[in-house]
Formats: C-alpha cells, sequence, structure tokens
C-alpha cells in the first residue's frame, strides 16, 4: 500500500521518504513493534527495517504483539500493564 501522503507517483518521493533508503553505516538501537494481526504492508514494513537494520551491523529488538490488531496495539503503548510498556521499558533501560 502507498501512502497518499508522497503524492503523485511520478513526484518520486517513495524513496526518499522510506527511513530504507537512509540506513548507513552503523545505526543506533531500534526498538520496533507491531502485531501479530497487524496491516500485512505494515508487518513487511518492518521486517525489511529489521532485515536492513541488522545487515547494518545495528542492535535491534523485535516485539510482536500477538492477539491484536493495529488499533489494540497501539492502544497498548499507552496501557502500563501491556506487555509493550514492560518491554519498551526494559529496552531502554538497556540502552
Amino acid at each position: 500500500m502507498r501512502p497518499c501522503l508522497l503524492g503523485p507517483e511520478a513526484a518520486g518521493m517513495d524513496r526518499p521518504a522510506s527511513p530504507l533508503a537512509h540506513v548507513t553505516g552503523p545505526p543506533p538501537p531500534f526498538f520496533i513493534a507491531y502485531s501479530d494481526d497487524d496491516f500485512p504492508h505494515l508487518i513487511a514494513q518492518a521486517e525489511a527495517m529489521e532485515a536492513a537494520l541488522n545487515s547494518a551491523g545495528g542492535d535491534v529488538s523485535i516485539l510482536v504483539l500477538e492477539g491484536c490488531g493495529h488499533l489494540e496495539a497501539s492502544l497498548a503503548t499507552g496501557d502500563p500493564k501491556a506487555r509493550w510498556v514492560g518491554a519498551a521499558v526494559h529496552w531502554v533501560r538497556r540502552h
């Protein structure tokens, strides 16, 4: 799925707007989270970003939130009892 905010395809903004195009050299640590029932294009983007960061020698932590969709995963980021919050806090403390 191509976001409409990039304008017409002929504008050539797809590559410059993609974080994948900017992974050069060793990246800083990354924490990537998504749900197992998320939008398919977001799962693919997360997996591609993880691969690019790992290829560049990055320290990448992935959290797949099971049993929820995109909206539920987003809501979980604000729930202090949710798995995401604990994982994010642990990751920040580690880095």
